[in-house]
């Protein structure tokens, strides 16, 4: 340690406990810095893929539910569609009341692009006459809540398309958090046990 001479004043050289002794306060205090820099990291990292998988559990429960719905409402349409042939006839529902003068046009067309992603969809406003008058002037109910129901298959199948899409960017993002957090723990890893020798 350091000396002192009589008049209790120290001396001017160093021994080299001394040295030794200042190196681990220097070690030491790295190694703080080293610590205090990686819990930060990890912090940082470790919220990021958290909030990105909650996330991406709530946008997988909105995905069921939008598919439960959409196999509901299919379902539901057909049934009504069921229950208007009963009640019109077999024959009055069916491929021959189709209108040859004025063919089947789609009037709901969905376009798709991929880079970024977008779905969309566009009404044709040239063909939105409506079609049940094709089975007479007078429809039963039930089979207008048929054509309602298969009119809302089309919105909810765009919304568990836009559902599986934001899951498929949650999941890479996840990946690719992941992927970091794995570099930085070997990286850190290395450099803990650099330090350490």
């Amino acid at each position: 340690m350091l000396q002192y001479d009589a008049n209790n004043t120290r001396k001017n050289h160093m021994t080299i406990s001394d040295w030794s002794f200042f190196k681990q306060i220097k070690t030491f205090h790295n190694y703080r810095v080293f610590i205090h820099s990686f819990i930060f990291k990890m912090d940082s990292l470790c919220e990021q893929i958290d909030k990105l998988i909650i996330n991406y559990l709530e946008e997988f429960g909105h995905l069921i539910s939008s598919k439960q719905l959409l196999d509901d409402t299919i379902k539901q349409g057909y049934f009504n569609l069921s229950r208007a042939r009963i009640i019109m006839g077999v024959n009055n529902l069916s491929r021959l009341q189709y209108s040859e003068k004025d063919p089947m046009i789609a009037s709901t067309k969905v376009s798709i692009s991929s880079l970024p992603f977008d779905i969309e969809k566009e009404l044709d406003k040239e063909h939105c006459d409506d079609t049940l008058k094709w089975f007479g002037l007078l429809s039963p109910n039930v089979l207008k809540q048929s054509q309602k129901s298969f009119q809302q298959t089309i919105d909810l199948a765009l919304e568990a398309c836009r559902r599986q899409q934001n899951i498929l960017e949650l999941k890479t993002k996840i990946q690719q958090l992941l992927k970091e957090k794995q570099t930085f723990l070997t990286k850190e890893n290395f450099y803990e046990n650099k330090n350490v020798d």
